[in-house]
């Protein structure tokens, strides 16, 4: 292990930041103790490295240290948390330290607070449900142990009273089947929410069960990056250690992206769409290759700061056309042999090309990436990693991407990658294997404008490619993905990660990044809709634009009823009818409706009155579904066509 070695080279302080120079060998993610000589003591994390140059991003902020008299100590470490199961019951702050008067938390263990990436091949698919107690979302968007779901809100609805409500009642269907817990994480929440939070908490007796972790909006930015890290760390630990089904709401996740960007901005960093930084929304600059360092340390870098980092020790020859490109040695690059094996191969040199046209933004379900029309991507054909030129991708055409890295000497930064995070949400797709390789279909390709002037290329000895940080040949990781693949099953664990992140919408708009980004990773999404709480309903859950990607696998007989599918489906249809009806109505009138259409609008009124606005009150699973049937019970039967006559014979009008 490495000796902790103290600096007394601060030589900047710059908003969350302070840069420590002539540092040995500093490591990413690296935590560093901080001694402001007055007594004061604070706690950063290696952001970025320059040679012997070290940026840190100091939790509990900038206040105070000055050049001078501040003394940085690199202990060799990432950021670990404590974790017991003590933890229920307990409030901590974003840090991860007790706020709520109690003694310290007796470590069980301490735990990286990136998570330990899951082995694809062990990966459970999600089934049977987790109740809410809200009808709307257990009855029509249902969400299964192990799932990714977030609540898509908008300033001024009622996130946070709903977010309280689903951790008073949520629990699982048969509570015999196991011990069931919340991990509650606030990011950047004022006094008045924070007291709100713990309050309904404490009072309706959900506190027991529950890890609660408030991060203040007067809390230092960068404490915010951490707090849901802490947070999913737990929730691991008392899921796969303890064999708990946890439940993880996280809430603001806009807050926790405007943290990103407060930080990017203080690093100088080329900003994304809207502002944000790269690594939350993909360029192709900032996309994080795996390297091994002359000191055998494997590391995962952004291909742009690589080339920085490169250059302030080797020269930059420039072609005529702008090229230019670093010859060096000493690195290793991770990269793909053609029948599919990880290797680490010698870096020949590095490059970066001027680009001032159009990009090819490539999606799958495990990741993102920003290309050049003619940059070659890699697919599995009969047996072989091929190469197809970017521009000659359609959607459903697969990429291939890296499932783990080859036995190797040397210290690996950060956790042990078997597969970095974004690429583990194999859950429910089809895949081609081929050795220490997968494929995985093209869901999206878009024409992007370029973000800066330049695109970057690593050449690799006896290798024609490189593999980024989430075991992609092409594909970026983002920073969201990596905390939202956290959710899921693990095989030969009993318990369960299920994710509901809340992220508010600027402006009720859903193509913003954040919710953009967020529902393209998770597995479906419940929206509050304006019109509802304009009425007075609550909770406002609009079931048209929600939707639950996994829902057919957590319901039916043996997990909630048998009736549950055919129910949901003819809620949504008769709601649809109802709107249309509604609609039509407001053209021609009452008296052109015909008798079918008046209760279709009939319906449409005592849905939302009475199914969607059910209040603060909980509704077990069978309550709701037993509605359901009272109020399609205005339809004649022949109506009911979405129900099976089994289903009709079992539960219409009884």
């Amino acid at each position: 292990m490495q000796q902790p070695i103290t600096y007394k080279t601060v030589s900047s302080v710059n908003g969350p930041l302070i840069v420590v120079e002539h540092v040995g060998q500093p490591k990413f993610s690296e935590i560093v103790k901080i001694d402001l000589g007055k007594g004061g003591q604070r706690t950063g994390q290696v952001l970025e490295v320059h040679g012997n140059r070290a940026v840190v991003q100091v939790f509990e902020g900038t206040s105070g240290i000055n050049a001078r008299d501040t003394r940085s100590t690199f202990t060799g470490q990432t950021m670990r948390t404590p974790v017991s199961k003590d933890m229920l019951g307990r409030i901590f702050n974003g840090s991860g330290h007790p706020i709520d008067g109690g003694p310290p938390v007796l470590p069980e263990k301490f735990l990286d607070i990136n998570g330990q990436p899951i082995n694809p091949c062990k990966r459970v698919y999600p089934k049977e449900m987790i109740q809410t107690g809200i009808s709307t979302i257990d009855v029509m968007i249902s969400i299964a142990r192990g799932q990714k779901i977030p609540i898509f809100s908008g300033t001024g609805l009622p996130t946070n009273e709903m977010a309280a409500q689903i951790v008073r009642q949520a629990g699982l269907v048969n509570e015999e089947e196991g011990e069931f817990a919340v991990v509650f994480a606030a990011m950047g929440v004022n006094m008045e929410t924070a007291r709100f939070f713990r309050n309904d908490f404490e009072s309706n007796n959900s506190m027991a069960r529950t890890v609660l972790f408030l991060n203040l909006a007067n809390d230092p930015t960068i404490e915010r990056i951490i707090t849901p890290r802490i947070a999913l760390t737990t929730a691991e630990y008392l899921a796969y250690e303890c064999g708990m089904h946890v439940l993880v709401i996280m809430t603001d996740m806009s807050a926790y992206a405007a943290a990103l960007r407060e930080i990017s901005a203080a690093r100088e960093e080329v900003p994304g769409r809207h502002g944000y930084p790269g690594y939350m929304y993909s360029v192709d600059s900032t996309r994080r290759v795996v390297v091994k360092d002359p000191t055998g340390t494997i590391r995962k870098l952004p291909i742009g700061d690589m080339f920085q980092m490169i250059a302030e020790d080797h020269e930059v020859k420039k072609s005529p056309v702008g090229e230019e490109r670093i010859l060096f040695d000493g690195w290793q690059a991770l990269g793909v042999t053609s029948d599919g094996r990880s290797v680490f191969r010698d870096i020949q040199q590095i490059l970066r090309h001027p680009h001032a046209g159009k990009l090819l933004h490539l999606k799958t379900a495990f990741g993102e990436t920003i290309v050049t029309p003619n940059h070659s991507v890699f697919t599995i054909k009969d047996g072989e990693v091929v190469t197809v030129c970017a521009d000659k991708l359609v959607k459903g055409n697969r990429v291939a991407l890296v499932k783990r890295m080859p036995e190797t000497e040397g210290s690996i930064e950060g956790s042990s990658m078997e597969v970095d995070e974004a690429a583990l949400g194999l859950i429910g797709h089809s895949l081609v294997e081929l050795n220490d390789t997968f494929s995985a279909p093209i869901t999206e390709i878009v024409d992007v404008d370029p973000t800066e002037p330049f695109v970057y290329d690593l050449s690799v000895e006896d290798t024609n490619n490189f593999v980024d940080a989430c075991g992609c040949m092409v594909l970026h990781n983002t920073d969201l993905a990596t905390m939202y693949e956290r959710a899921g099953r693990v095989e030969g664990c009993v318990g369960t990660v299920t994710q509901i992140p809340i992220v508010t919408m600027p402006n009720d708009d859903i193509t913003a990044p954040v919710p953009d980004l967020t529902g393209y990773i998770t597995e479906g999404q419940v929206t509050l809709g304006r019109r509802l709480d304009s009425l007075q309903f609550y909770p406002p859950v609009d079931v048209f634009p929600s939707l639950s990607r996994l829902m057919k696998s957590a319901i039916g007989e043996g997990m909630t009823r048998g009736d549950h599918g055919d129910v949901a489906n003819q809620l949504y249809a008769c709601y649809a009818a109802g709107e249309s009806v509604k609609e039509m109505k407001a053209v021609v009138g009452d008296e052109a409706l015909s008798d079918e259409d008046k209760l279709y609008l009939e319906f449409f009124s005592r849905f939302e009155a009475e199914f969607v606005n059910q209040g603060a009150v909980k509704r077990t699973l069978v309550e709701s579904l037993d509605l359901a049937w009272r109020i399609l019970g205005i339809f004649p039967r022949e109506l009911l066509t979405r129900c099976s006559p089994e289903v009709l014979d079992e539960h219409y009008l009884k």
